[in-house]
Order: structure tokens, then C-alpha cells, then sequence
């Protein structure tokens, strides 16, 4: 099982440097640990292009923290290993062209999520198996970099 994860702020904490973590509610994260996943799918609508959807990179998750961050209260956090050889960065541009491809994936999946604009727990997502292999399918020949060569390029 894989989680997709909207990543409203990326250039913003990429910048800032929160890297590792995302925000999450407690109950949403308890579901996706309790479902063991491996990846974090992250997605982000672009700007000009409101309904679609354009795949950013692909992260492995940490039932660990791998940074040291402190929740808001309220919140938990999803971790991730930035470091991780398997974690990547897709090609920006490229990935922007397809966003139709991506966002017709994700209505197939997860219709509502676009519907309700992936506010709160409709922007992170449990993936089974079948789904997160079409990704894998769809981005086996996007040109990538490690993740944390690309956050640092920021």
C-alpha cells in the first residue's frame, strides 16, 4: 500500500527546509500506519491549470521520524526518508505535461478527493496495491533525481 499526499506548500518548505514531515490529523495517520505503507505519492495542482493534478515525486516513508521536528499541536506527522535512494523528484516540466494522464488516474481512484479540493483528510490518501502500480507504470520513464538533491536545489 502506497499513500498520495497533496503537497499544497512544497516550494515553500523546500525552501525552508521542512524537509521529513508533513502535517497530518491524528485519526488519518493512525489508518495509514495501521495499513503499513511504503511510498508517499506527492501531488500538487499546478498553477493556471485548476481540476488537475501534476505528480511531484515519490517518497519513502518512516514509521520513524528522520528529522527533529516537534507537531503543532493537534497535529501529528506523516515522516519520510529524504535520503532514501528509492525517494525521488520527478522532472517538473515534464511531469506538467502530464497532468491529464495523472488526474484521470486519480478520478479513476479517488473521485471525491478532486471534488473536495484535497481539503483536510482528502488530500492524503491510502493507495492499494493496484493503483499505486499504475502509477509506478505511468512515471517508469519520467526522468527523476534523488529527492534530496532536488529539495536542496529549491
Amino acid at each position: 500500500m502506497d499513500v498520495l499526499y497533496y503537497w499544497k506548500d512544497y516550494a515553500a518548505d523546500l525552501r525552508e527546509g521542512r524537509i521529513g514531515y508533513f502535517r497530518s490529523a491524528r485519526e488519518k495517520l493512525d489508518e495509514l500506519q495501521q495499513r503499513s505503507p511504503d511510498d508517499i505519492w506527492v501531488v500538487k495542482t499546478p498553477p493556471g491549470h485548476k481540476g488537475q493534478l501534476q505528480l511531484l515525486g515519490r517518497l519513502v516513508w518512516s514509521d520513524l521520524p528522520t528529522t527533529k521536528v516537534t507537531a503543532p499541536a493537534g497535529d501529528s506527522l506523516i515522516h519520510y526518508q529524504a535520503g532514501h535512494p528509492r525517494s525521488v523528484w520527478f522532472d517538473e516540466e515534464l511531469a506538467l505535461q502530464h497532468c491529464d494522464e495523472v488526474t484521470a488516474w486519480l478520478r479513476a481512484h479517488h473521485p471525491g478527493s478532486l471534488r473536495a479540493n484535497f481539503q483536510g483528510v482528502n488530500g492524503q490518501l491510502a493507495l492499494e496495491q493496484s493503483a499505486a502500480q499504475e502509477l509506478r507504470r505511468l512515471t517508469a520513464s519520467c526522468p527523476s533525481q534523488p529527492f534530496q538533491k532536488a529539495s536542496k536545489n529549491a
